[in-house]
């Protein structure tokens, strides 16, 4: 299974506010040049602060983001920011409660960019047994980043599991939002067939870790291995799996937004059509529906998460500034997959004349329309993606019948 969730930068955010440092990489508060000691929660609680500098922050969201998923007593946040306080010193006015609303950053903030070096922040090995899982044991490493790393462990009766590793307030942030966005996905009918799903996890340790089934190769190893061997009608198959699922999530208000072949995990089934499910939504976003009253918060990916708005390759256009990321954002890369599948090539760009590599005229009318500049021009849902590429063959011999009428209309 590969759940890659890192790029090859090596830098840290390093966040000062008057007298106030605080260092990600190394989970280290300074003030006034002095290092402080203090607990996890009350420093999560300042990074959420700080990721939504000047903006009040609701006590639902902060209760949301630190402790997710858990019920907790009503003191459980004042006490925390009470304790926040303590630790900033002279300098606890700069958390601000916002009466009946929640808190905020109340002065200016700078966000620095400082290099690691080398050294990996998460020093962890193959043998090692797994912190806070006894019987755990590292046997691979699967992905490595500068602040995240995920590894294939065994248990001792040699199950296998997948562990996805943070050391910094913003990727355990990160992997919070993925395990929220699992219990959300994991109420659908058919999660299982849809979506590999978070199976355990620990956030009061670091580094804290996230736990996923081992669940098959993603798509881009395993199209290098099978894809010489499928037909067009297979590989435009895969898509629409992969559209389907993603109309899933949809459907409960999650955008996944860095839909790519590393973020599909494949399955070979005996004697039937490979299975493709997806994987990693560290960088998904929450909407507010109705079927999803209780987490409406719309949370994107950190300043310093691996992909803030998704893979550039398939980025869609509107994300590239300052756009809102929507359905249609998750269509557009839907699309680009469909050409790459279409094209044999996973690494092509959707560049000028692009269309001359698709010579099915159908086909390339719906990756047109599914990467469409303008997001309103693009397939209404990933479904309806899906029903045109389920529907191709009885489209195409729809478009021949006309012809042939048109053709016996010009000669009568």
């Amino acid at each position: 299974m590969s759940l890659k969730s890192s790029n090859s930068r090596r830098a840290r955010l390093v966040w000062a506010i008057r007298s106030v440092e605080l260092d990600e990489s190394s989970w280290r508060l300074r003030v006034g040049g002095e290092g402080v000691e203090i607990e996890q929660k009350p420093m999560e609680l300042l990074l959420a602060l700080l990721h939504r500098n000047g903006e009040v922050v609701t006590k639902e969201e902060l209760l949301d983001l630190v402790w997710p998923g858990v019920t907790v007593v009503a003191s459980s946040l004042p006490t925390a920011i009470a304790k926040l306080r303590r630790a900033l010193g002279d300098d606890a006015s700069i958390v601000e409660t916002v009466p009946r609303l929640g808190y905020r950053i109340a002065a200016g903030c700078e966000i620095n960019c400082a290099e690691l070096g080398d050294r990996p922040l998460i020093g962890l090995i193959a043998g090692d047994e797994v912190p806070g899982a006894p019987g755990w044991r590292l046997e691979n490493v699967l992905a490595r980043g500068e602040a995240d790393d995920v590894w294939l462990a065994r248990s001792d009766a040699r199950a296998a599991r997948v562990f996805k590793f943070a050391e910094t307030p913003g990727r355990l942030r990160q992997l919070k939002r993925e395990a929220r966005v699992g219990r959300v996905l994991a109420g659908i009918p058919d999660a299982a067939s849809r979506f590999v799903l978070p199976i355990a996890q620990a956030f009061d340790r670091v580094p804290a870790w996230l736990a996923f089934p081992d669940a098959g190769i993603d798509l881009g190893q395993w199209f290098v291995r099978h894809g010489a061997a499928l037909d067009r009608a297979a590989r435009i198959a895969l898509v629409g799996q992969a559209a389907r699922a993603v109309a899933a999530a949809h459907a409960v208000g999650v955008l996944h937004l860095d839909l790519k072949p590393a973020n599909l995990l494949v399955t070979d089934t005996a004697g039937g059509p490979p299975h493709v499910r997806l994987i990693d939504f560290g960088s998904s976003a929450l909407l507010d529906l109705p079927r999803a009253p209780d987490l409406a918060l719309t949370e994107t990916a950190e300043p310093d998460g691996p992909s803030p708005a998704g893979t550039p390759l398939y980025r869609a256009p509107e994300l590239i500034g300052e756009g809102t990321p929507s359905v249609a954002s998750d269509i557009y890369a839907l699309g680009l997959l469909l050409f790459h599948l279409v094209v044999g090539d996973l690494h092509r760009p959707l560049a000028p004349g692009w269309e001359a590599l698709v010579d099915d005229p159908l086909l390339r009318a719906d990756i047109a329309r599914a990467c469409a500049l303008d997001p309103g021009d693009r397939f209404g849902s990933a479904d309806a993606l899906a029903g045109h590429l389920a529907t191709l063959e009885q489209r195409r011999e729809a478009a021949r019948r006309a012809a042939e009428e048109a053709r016996a209309t010009e000669r009568a």
